[in-house]
């Protein structure tokens, strides 16, 4: 089923991502903060990311984190390939 909503709901929750699916890049840690509008967590519990967001996309488990601190070069891990959607222009 295809979102069709002008607008994406987008909820922090505390899911953790099991694999990447696509990568982000392009963007800043601020960009991606202020995209969906909440902070990312601190270091992963194997201290693989130093930050991650953890989200509902329209209902659906999303994430994004910076393996390795990737995100330092503006290359981001994600979970759930419809987040490349929210940073289209």
């Amino acid at each position: 089923m295809k979102h069709t909503s002008a607008s994406p709901v987008i909820k922090p929750c505390g899911f953790v991502s099991s694999h990447k699916q696509t990568s982000l890049t392009g963007v800043s840690r601020d960009q991606i903060t202020a995209k969906l509008g909440f902070k990312p967590s601190g270091l992963s519990g194997d201290e693989k990311s130093e930050c991650q967001w953890e989200f509902t996309l329209d209902g659906e488990p999303a994430s994004i984190w910076d393996w390795h601190g990737g995100g330092r070069s503006g290359e981001w891990s994600v979970f759930n390939v419809r987040v490349l959607e929210l940073f289209r222009n």
